[in-house]
């Protein structure tokens, strides 16, 4: 099987390029996403804002952002904030690496279909396949063991 491909561009000088990059390559593994590819925007509200406003006619700034492709090859493109990163890691007594990691997962299960805007079955079974590559991640060392608690 082909490998899978995740393009990375960082507009905020982040640290942690490497490991979201390696996030989602494991995690496209794990979900046997095998031959495609998706790119990552690694960004700030400012620009978050303004995509939210443009794609989803919301005028605010968000966390993270996917874009679906129907395309055999290319699966879509995420966007993440990494200002909501930081902030959402502090209020969630989390790692900002946990965080990321639980974003780029939130960001792929939306480009594979994954949905929870109505609550109820769709919601439970995307937490729960959330909280599965979160472990996995935590298992592969990609995260650090205090990191593996992420609490919302």
């Amino acid at each position: 099987m082909a490998s899978s491909k995740v393009l990375v561009t960082d507009r905020t000088r982040s640290a942690m390029v490497l490991l979201a990059r390696s996030f989602l390559s494991l995690a496209m593994r794990e979900l046997a996403v095998e031959g495609r590819e998706l790119s990552l925007l690694l960004t700030l509200d400012e620009e978050i804002r303004e995509l939210n406003k443009r794609y989803r006619g919301i005028d605010k700034a968000t966390d993270v952002l996917s874009f679906p492709m129907e395309d055999e090859v290319l699966l879509g493109d995420i966007v993440i904030s990494m200002d909501k990163v930081r902030l959402q890691a502090r209020s969630a007594l989390c790692t900002p690496e946990a965080e990321l990691a639980r974003l780029c997962n939130h960001g792929l299960l939306h480009l594979l279909g994954y949905e929870h805007i109505h609550g109820g079955r769709q919601a439970a079974k995307m937490r729960r396949m959330e909280e599965k590559l979160f472990i996995t991640l935590g298992a592969e060392g990609l995260l650090p063991h205090s990191a593996t608690s992420h609490k919302e």
